[in-house]
């Protein structure tokens, strides 16, 4: 036999299979059965809720329908089967309400802007039509955030958005709401954030090239910061009049020069300050990498190198544990790239390795006029900029911790590589390189403090400094025309 169930209304949210389980056992236990009297036990043998979930419903699925295989009974022959059809126990088909709360997942304070993610809330059975954002000045801290004088900011469809036109060294705080046709939901409100702008000193600069000669190379290739550094040309730096700024630039041609040995091409090689045993090339803490190209080709086929600094803990010790620590920016194909690599490992050789690259992808890389690239590290998040347009963002709080006893070279326009050092046959200071950068060079910056945290208008660095006021004396200085920057 087979008999059809009635519906079972009045569900919510709070019923689960078993309470479903109890619904259908006390129906089928009725007097309305064949049986004369009530069955005192019913088993299940087969219960399947398809398409429902009881927690959370979705809104398409206001039927559920359950199918009992066998209902067997205490009472009546053992041989007594009866059998059910599949039937539609169960509606659950509420009136929508506004949705959950919103959260924010993430709060990053930049250079008068903060930078803010939130969840996707349960809908409540109505589609998000907006997220609402507000803030508030931070005045006088509130006991319950709600109590704030709340700004709209923006009414959008994403799940990310960045506050702007704020006040550095300003407490804001933030909430978020999600809202559909039925109304708005319950705000989350964030932590209370101070935007901030990086404070970059002339003194920080550890390496900046102008390169304003057409006729010396020694005076293209003057480092104009206070540190002293030597800056050699190797495998023949060409000097060209074609300049983002002032009478010059740098060309590398990418040809490789086979004598004297090691055959290697055309680059920069920076030695390290030796009037400060400062981590010049470890790129610790806040840091700032600039400078201006102009390629020979819109699109690279193969890796090219801007600047690149690699270090071993000792390359020339064959008994020791060899691992490597380094970072270079380069160019591939339409994209410009950031990579920084830290080995690292305890006691027990266990790899504590901490890695990063970012990366602006389908650029449009000028062969004809100058393209700005930034990189800047602030409060632990790393920033690529491409004139001035920030392309990526990423956290990173690692620092490259390095000797300059095993490395002290930096090498601009092409790849040092670990066994730079190795390679220097004749103990010369020229090391092989590899993916050579092909095109001009202008303005080449490395500072110890951060630039950049917002979106800016590329400009050529022309801020005075005076050596002196760094703690460096007259004489720190002497290899310099003088201790102004000079466009």
């Amino acid at each position: 036999m087979s008999m059809i169930l009635p519906p079972f209304f009045g569900a919510t949210p709070k019923y689960d299979v078993e309470d479903v389980k109890k619904a259908i056992i006390s129906y089928l236990s009725q007097d309305t059965m064949t049986f004369s009297q009530p069955a005192s036990d019913i088993k299940l043998t087969y219960l399947s809720a398809d398409t429902m979930s009881f927690s959370t419903p979705a809104k398409d699925a206001s039927v559920t329908y359950i199918a009992i295989d066998a209902v067997s009974t205490a009472i009546g022959s053992d041989n007594v089967r009866h059998t059910f059809n599949v039937v539609d126990i169960l509606t659950f088909d509420p009136p929508p309400e506004p949705p959950n709360a919103t959260f924010f997942t993430f709060e990053l304070p930049e250079d008068s802007q903060i930078y803010l993610g939130w969840n996707t809330p349960y809908a409540n059975r109505d589609p998000i039509i907006h997220y609402s954002l507000e803030y508030a000045q931070v005045v006088q801290v509130q006991s319950d955030p709600a109590n704030y004088s709340y700004t709209v900011f923006s009414e959008i469809l994403d799940n990310q958005d960045t506050v702007t036109s704020l006040t550095n060294n300003q407490d804001y705080i933030f909430r978020i709401a999600a809202a559909n046709s039925i109304g708005t939901g319950v705000y989350g409100y964030s932590n209370i954030l101070t935007p901030q702008d990086p404070s970059h000193d002339t003194c920080d600069i550890v390496l900046l090239l102008q390169p304003n000669s057409t006729s010396d190379i020694n005076a293209a290739t003057l480092d104009l910061s206070c540190r002293d550094k030597d800056v050699e040309d190797i495998a023949t730096v060409d000097m060209s009049s074609t300049a983002a700024f002032g009478a010059g630039s740098l060309y590398f041609d990418g040809t490789l020069e086979t004598s004297p040995s090691p055959s290697t091409y055309p680059h920069l090689r920076v030695d390290h300050d030796h009037d400060n045993t400062g981590d010049d090339w470890s790129l610790s803490d806040d840091f700032n990498i600039e400078l201006w190209i102009m390629p020979d080709s819109a699109s690279a086929s193969s890796n090219q190198t801007l600047a690149s600094y690699y270090w071993q803990n000792d390359p020339d010790d064959p008994n020791a544990e060899w691992y490597s620590r380094y970072w270079k920016l380069y160019r591939y194909q339409n994209s410009i790239k950031f990579k920084m690599y830290n080995e690292l490992y305890d006691s027990n050789w266990n790899d504590l390795s901490s890695q990063i690259e970012l990366s602006a992808n389908d650029l449009s890389i000028s062969t004809s006029v100058f393209t700005h690239i930034a990189v800047s590290r602030f409060n632990d998040y790393i920033r690529l900029y491409i004139n001035g347009i920030l392309y990526d963002r990423q956290y990173f709080a690692y620092n490259l911790s390095i000797n300059y006893d095993n490395n002290p070279y930096f090498v601009i326009a092409a790849n040092q590589t670990d066994s730079y050092l190795s390679s220097d046959t004749f103990n010369i200071g020229r090391g092989a390189v590899t993916e050579p950068y092909i095109g001009y060079i202008d303005d080449f910056m490395l500072s110890k403090s951060a630039r950049y945290a917002k979106e800016f208008n590329p400009a050529q660095y022309t801020t005075p400094l005076t050596c002196t006021d760094c703690g460096y004396t007259a004489a720190a200085s002497s290899n310099k025309v003088s201790d102004v920057f000079i466009p």
